[in-house]
């Protein structure tokens, strides 16, 4: 796209009536994610997330129908965001198995997965999950596939070093 000077210009991201369903789902989710942050869970009302998205609230429902499928679907955000930033850490064929593990570790600690307003919202979702199992649900899926490919690690380290005596599932 081109300006008025015939400069070259950056597509502006839609915001108004012709925002894409995932460029508005996205809208809320992130709006979700500061009103949790700003609020707790408790706090967060439709209201709040709309008033940090600038939309209305009738959006919210023809995209979520309700507050806890918008929860689910900003845990799950969150959850595979986690999860693709160990991924691209690992995917370096590289790298020993005993890097990949660091690199897992490492991880963790991204300022995009690691900052404060991610780590509230996480803390709001793990207070929630006794009570509400589909939020455990979201959180052992990603756990559970972390600790399987943590698992084939250990069993290389293992079988590469000798360490008979190891069993993997213990150490990952």
């Amino acid at each position: 796209m081109a300006d008025v000077n015939g400069r070259t210009t950056k597509p502006a991201r839609p915001t108004g009536r012709t925002a894409s369903r995932e460029v508005r789902r996205q809208q809320l989710i992130e709006a979700t994610i500061e009103s949790i942050a700003k609020h707790g869970i408790s706090g967060t009302t439709m209201t709040t997330v709309t008033g940090f998205a600038g939309l209305s609230l009738g959006i919210v429902n023809f995209h979520f129908q309700n507050k806890q499928n918008l929860y689910e679907e900003t845990l799950r955000h969150l959850a595979l965001e986690h999860r693709d930033q160990w991924h691209k850490s690992v995917q370096k064929a590289e790298l020993t198995p005993e890097a990949k593990l660091l690199a897992i570790v490492d991880a963790n600690f991204h300022p995009r997965i690691c900052n404060r307003k991610n780590l509230s919202v996480w803390y709001s979702f793990f207070g929630e999950a006794p009570y509400r199992h589909v939020y455990r649900k979201i959180m052992d899926e990603i756990d559970a596939e972390r600790l399987n490919s943590m698992r084939e690690l250990f069993e290389r380290i293992i079988e590469d070093g000798g360490y008979d005596e190891i069993d993997p599932a213990d150490v990952a």
